[in-house]
């Protein structure tokens, strides 16, 4: 009897310590799933930058769709973050008798929850107003498409992207026009007379204006003074030039200078909006039964970013209804159902596209350009 009833005592003291036991574990547990500022707001930058490059990519669909451009931003986004834990333990003993002082355990319920939450809310503001459009359907100047000639953005992307047309004017004064779509049926004569162009070295220069003071000096209004920028041939070797002289950088200050035995040019930019319309193009020609890449060949100057890579030339890669497995750069819906996307590996210059299409949005989202209230603005 007595062995029995201390065999008891030595089980429920067990049972009743490994209680406790979870008890002083749930009391002690806490976790580090706690609201971060860095996080969130990282979160909340990252979600926005992938929202702004698909809508880009939406823009395009829509250009090559032949349907309206339609442009929204966000002017601001407020977050929260919060953390609940709850802990408890339930024990249930059983009633005490003669042969027992401790009772039989009849229940133990020990539980632990955590909750972790963020929550955020944003503004959606349309830009189809008459403040932002009116810059968008500007012809591109010299100066806007200065900021873009640098080492990221080769400067035969650039032209191809902002070149509508290249008139040639021959010895004889016959003009004969090329324009830059894939789409047109003397393409390939634009993009030879283009190849020309860049190989005598078409660049945008700061000319040296004899008349200006010397440079970092500063203007009767106190500001920097401007260089004067002009379009022109950059090549340093004169016993091949194909062109009239003062379609040269070296002779551009003299505008009366000519050799009527060599042709000249005049080319004509695109706005902004109309960029988005020959990128539709792009992407009509490279998805249709005969497919047309836009390729550019590196000029001097180019780093190989892409070395080995199929597509490392080509200006702008989407894939029509891509398999569900492809890693995207970004993403979008046209209005007929198809997807379309942009392979994160083997793009070609797809990425420059987008970040230079961003900052021409970007330049154009001037004071009034965006609503203080998710509204539209007629005028």
């Amino acid at each position: 009897m007595n062995r029995s009833v201390s065999t008891r005592m030595r089980v429920n003291l067990l049972n009743i310590a490994a209680i406790l036991g979870v008890v002083a574990l749930l009391a002690g547990c806490s976790t580090n799933m706690s609201p971060s500022f860095s996080r969130m707001s990282s979160s909340y930058a990252q979600s926005l930058a992938h929202y702004q490059t698909d809508s880009i990519l939406a823009n395009i669909v829509r250009a090559a769709e032949e349907r309206p451009l339609s442009f929204l931003d966000i002017p601001s986004i407020n977050g929260s973050g919060n953390v609940s834990q709850a802990h408890s333990a339930g024990i249930s003993l059983g009633g005490l008798s003669v042969n027992s002082s401790f009772g039989s355990l009849v229940a133990a319920s020990p539980s632990a929850s955590v909750s972790f939450g963020t929550a955020f809310n944003f503004t959606q503001s349309s830009l189809d107003n008459a403040t932002f459009w009116t810059g968008f359907l500007t012809k591109a100047q010299l100066k806007g498409a200065a900021y873009f000639r640098n080492a990221q953005v080769p400067k035969e992307v650039l032209f191809a992207l902002i070149i509508e047309s290249i008139d040639l004017e021959n010895a004889d004064g016959s003009v004969h026009s090329y324009f830059n779509s894939p789409l047109e049926p003397d393409y390939d004569q634009f993009m030879a007379v283009y190849y020309d162009l860049l190989d005598e070295g078409l660049d945008i220069v700061a000319l040296k204006d004899n008349a200006a003071p010397p440079a970092g000096d500063k203007n009767t209004n106190g500001q920097p003074q401007q260089p004067t920028l002009r379009l022109c041939l950059a090549t340093k070797n004169k016993s091949r030039r194909a062109f009239s002289e003062n379609m040269y950088c070296d002779n551009a200050d003299t505008p009366s200078l000519t050799a009527n035995d060599k042709k000249s040019f005049t080319v004509r930019f695109r706005s902004p909006k109309h960029i988005f319309s020959y990128l539709g193009d792009v992407l009509n020609a490279q998805n249709r039964p005969d497919p047309i890449k836009v390729t550019l060949q590196p000029t001097e100057g180019t780093r190989n970013r892409k070395r080995g890579e199929s597509d490392q030339y080509t200006l702008l890669v989407v894939r029509k209804n891509p398999d569900a497995m492809t890693e995207t750069y970004a993403m979008a819906e046209g209005a007929y159902g198809d997807g379309y996307a942009i392979p994160r590996e083997n793009n070609g210059y797809s990425p420059v596209v987008i970040d230079v299409l961003s900052q021409l949005i970007v330049l154009n989202k001037i004071a009034g350009s965006i609503p203080q209230q998710p509204a539209v603005l007629v005028r």
